[in-house]
């Protein structure tokens, strides 16, 4: 995989995120949430799209630290 084709599928995760988020926070609901909502997702995203799952889950985490910073901090 290419690094751009890499990126692309960091971004379509990336974007099922928000959708699942824009339907409900739950993920955010404790760090048990977060945790399992991102091991699922990006378990299933990973297989579907043939990508590395700890690069993905670590893209993501940065992701989300960056544009739900408030909601992953209170978490920690």
């Amino acid at each position: 995989m290419t690094p751009d084709e890499e990126r692309t599928a960091f971004e379509s995760i990336m974007r099922d995120f928000e959708t699942h988020y824009s339907n409900g926070p739950e993920m955010f609901a404790s760090r048990y949430n977060f945790d399992k909502f991102l091991d699922t997702e990006i378990r299933f995203h990973a297989k579907l799209l043939k990508i590395d799952f700890e690069k993905a889950k670590a893209a993501v985490i940065s992701w989300v630290e960056q544009n739900h910073a408030m909601e992953y901090f209170s978490l920690t």
